[in-house]
């Protein structure tokens, strides 16, 4: 295992490379983050990362899901509800149907609307829009989320997350 001097010079020279290359670094545009740990290290450094007013999108937000795999044992949702406030950062979620009854502290939060889509729209992940990325999160036995950063890529996921706003439900 490299230690901390040597993973150091690797992150400062790898760009370098493939700069020299004529290609982009994929480590620098596509992520993934496995387990509860991992995920909440996500959502905390894309918050902190968001400027002041900004906002997000969740197509297909998780309602129990993410509470009992992510925000358990229920301190994490504070701490992400406490920073996203603080920045004033809003968030859209468009749900389903099926998950109106979802806990009433994950759905009506200070900055957040929830609007629901028919069940038969229901997808396995939950895609989170941000301003220049995209994020899916998984809820398997171990969440993890993928990220790529792409303002291209965001763009396209945030027109289709419009147009299903327009058909969804309060």
């Amino acid at each position: 295992m490299p230690c901390a001097s040597q993973r150091a010079v690797a992150e400062l020279l790898v760009p370098k490379i493939y700069a020299e290359m004529g290609a982009e670094s994929a480590a620098n545009e596509i992520r993934v983050y496995k387990g509860v740990h991992a995920v909440q290290v996500f959502f905390t450094k894309m918050f902190k990362q968001m400027s002041h007013g900004s906002n997000f999108d969740i197509l297909g937000a998780g309602g129990e899901a993410f509470m009992s795999k992510i925000g358990r044992p229920g301190l994490y949702l504070e701490r992400y509800d406490r920073t996203r406030i603080e920045k004033k950062i809003s968030q859209r979620m468009l749900m389903y149907e099926n998950q109106r009854d979802t806990d009433p502290a994950y759905t009506v939060r200070r900055y957040v609307e929830t609007k629901y889509l028919p069940e038969h729209f229901r997808q396995p992940t939950a895609t989170h829009v941000w301003p220049d990325r995209v994020s899916m999160l998984f809820f398997d036995d171990e969440p993890q989320v993928i990220e790529i950063k792409s303002a291209k890529m965001a763009e396209s996921f945030r027109n289709y997350f419009e147009m299903l706003w327009k058909v969804s439900r309060g």
